[in-house]
This record gives structure tokens, C-alpha cells and sequence, in this order.
């Protein structure tokens, strides 16, 4: 397998090992508008309670994550692969929806060990008091580091067939980054990919007239100067993409609103367009490698 050559020059970014409210944000703003969303928050409240994982303003929050979690179902529906590698997937619930509709799906979710071992426990809570019936064999939830390439690399090996076609999923894991941090995990990433596999890239970009408040307090929760990890552009975006050999396309979260059958709106009492516009500055990437 071989990759562009690049001359990227930044210094090594060391592994975080500190769990934050962000890693709790999705099960909560979810659980306004899912009901197995909102038993995963609870229980993993309960188990480890994560100072700020509650919060930002539900009506924008909660319609964020919705279309997010909508939006890369649909494409790993299109794209029909089935292994899925998932980095930083804190709270989420993709990897446990995806194997539940398709049990021939090996999904593998990759989060700090601490937070691996919590997802574990709150699934087992679930199960054990009967609001899930389990989690399907094929979703592996496993200590690994997103910056680390030897920690992608091994998982990797023990669960992915590389003759097979694989998606990769990093949503809200670049946010915590600047420039260096963000290259570190796209060069890492990148060496384990092949023609045909897929990169899906949560890539926000800082409104033009500064962060918006959704933004700020996102910002907050995880610690983070949103000025100096977001995306200023779209083309600086692509232009950072292309230098590890991906092709991008990118997917507008407020217009896919239009087409996605979001029950937010409804339950939220927030409008179709506010939600549009809450969401213009949100984009999804789909990385592919020629």
C-alpha cells in the first residue's frame, strides 16, 4: 500500500487520555429525540459523571447530531460496505444501529481506553435490565488511540479483511485539533486505507462573522478555541484533504435537512428552516481514494 508523498512538518501530538463532556454530548442531545438515546445517557450519567456532558441548547443541538447520524447512515446504506472502523465514537449509537439492521456488518469502535471500557458497561446495564437485548457479536467497541497509527494499524489487523472495501468514521474527533493535530490523524489514517475505502469527515467551518453561539459552546464542552481548530473554508479544507490523497465531496447539512426524515422539528418545536440555517456551516466529508 503506498501513499502520496507529502512534506507535511508538524510535531507529534501526544494521545489524550482525558475523557470529556463532548464524549457524552451525542447521547444527550439524541436522547431528546430517541428513546434508546436518552436510557444510554442516563445509565452512562450513572456510571461516570462527566462535568458539562449536559450542556447547549437542545433545540440546536439535538437536530445537529440527528442529521449527522442520518446523514452517514445513508451513506454507508449507498456505499453497502460492510466494515466499518469508527474512531472517537464516544456516545454514539451508529455502531449499535448498523448491527442491528445488518448483523453481517463488522463495525469496530475505537475510543480511549476509559471510555471503551464505560461504552461497554452501559451497554451491558442495558442489556441486563432488558431495554436492549444485547449488542450483535460483530460490534466490537475497542481501546485504541485516533493518533496513533500503530493503535489503527492493530485494530485493523484483527478485525478488518484489507481484500474487502472499508468506511472509516471520525465525526467531532478533528474539532479538538489544529493544523498539526489534524494532519497527524489523517496521515495515521490514511497509511491503513486502500482504493475503494471511504473516509467520513465531520468538517464544520466557522460562520463568516465569527462562531456561532451552537458553535462557542461546543467549544466550551470540549475545552477547545473553536478560532483555531475550525475550518475557516471550504477550500481550505479540501486543499488539506488532497495533500493525503483523498478525493473530497461534501455534503451540506442544512440542505440534506430537506430530504431526511428528521422527527426533530416535530418533537423540539424548532422549524424545518431554522434548523437549515442553524446547520449551514456544517458539512459532512466523504474521503475516497482513487
Amino acid at each position: 500500500m503506498t501513499t502520496p508523498e507529502r512534506r507535511h512538518s508538524h510535531r507529534a501530538i501526544e494521545p489524550n487520555t482525558l475523557s470529556s463532556g463532548s464524549a457524552s454530548v451525542v447521547s444527550y442531545f439524541m436522547g431528546a429525540i430517541d428513546p434508546l438515546a436518552r436510557e444510554f445517557h442516563v445509565v452512562s450519567r450513572r456510571l461516570l459523571p462527566i462535568k458539562g456532558a449536559e450542556e447547549g441548547n437542545v433545540q440546536k443541538g439535538a437536530p445537529i447530531q440527528e442529521i449527522r447520524f442520518k446523514l452517514v447512515s445513508h451513506v454507508l446504506d449507498v456505499a453497502n460496505t460492510k466494515q466499518v472502523v469508527e474512531y472517537a465514537s464516544g456516545s454514539s449509537l451508529q455502531g449499535h444501529s448498523r448491527t442491528q439492521k445488518d448483523p453481517g456488518t463488522i463495525y469496530v469502535e475505537c475510543e480511549l481506553p476509559e471510555r471503551a471500557r464505560h461504552k461497554k458497561d452501559v451497554f451491558a446495564e442495558l442489556a441486563a435490565t432488558g431495554v436492549i437485548t444485547g449488542t450483535s457479536p460483530n460490534l466490537y467497541i475497542e481501546a485504541a488511540n485516533a493518533l496513533d497509527k500503530s493503535s489503527i494499524k492493530d485494530v485493523k489487523r484483527r478485525y478488518i479483511n484489507p481484500a474487502k472495501p472499508t468506511v472509516d468514521i471520525a465525526l467531532g474527533l478533528l474539532h479538538y485539533y489544529e493544523r498539526a493535530g489534524k494532519e497527524q490523524f489523517l496521515a495515521g489514517v490514511r497509511t491503513t486505507m486502500k482504493a475503494g475505502d471511504m473516509l467520513l469527515m465531520d468538517t464544520p467551518l466557522l460562520a463568516p462573522e465569527g462562531p456561532t453561539l451552537s458553535q462557542m459552546v461546543s467549544g466550551k464542552i470540549a475545552g477547545i478555541d473553536v478560532n483555531e481548530t475550525y475550518f475557516k473554508s471550504l477550500v481550505e479544507a479540501d486543499e488539506l484533504y488532497r495533500s493525503f490523497g483523498f478525493v473530497p465531496t461534501r455534503l451540506n447539512y442544512g440542505l440534506a435537512a430537506d430530504i431526511l426524515d428528521l422527527v426533530s422539528p416535530e418533537l423540539l418545536g424548532v422549524s424545518l428552516d431554522d434548523i437549515k440555517e442553524q446547520n449551514k456551516y456544517q458539512w459532512l466529508y466523504i474521503l475516497t481514494i482513487p
